[in-house]
């Protein structure tokens, strides 16, 4: 089991096909959404399953701005 916690890089959605798309340096990846978990209110854990198996995703709320986090934490949550 990988986690990737994402420094900085692009985190693209497509939400009727629960699709995340992944780039962050060397990191190109894209696969389905499969869970979602909300920690403390301020990290988001995703697994997503690619062709190369199943990865974890955590983001940060400090990350970005709070509006920007709010969107984020709709969306994933709809998409599950």
């Amino acid at each position: 089991m990988k986690y990737y916690f994402i420094l900085s890089g692009q985190l693209g959605m497509l939400p009727e096909q629960g699709t995340l798309i992944v780039s962050a340096g060397q990191q190109r990846w894209q696969g389905q959404l499969k869970s979602v978990r909300l920690y403390f209110h301020c990290s988001l854990l995703l697994t997503v399953q690619t062709d190369k198996g199943t990865r974890h995703i955590g983001i940060m709320r400090h990350a970005m701005q709070e509006e920007y986090w709010r969107q984020l934490c709709r969306q994933v949550f709809l998409m599950v």
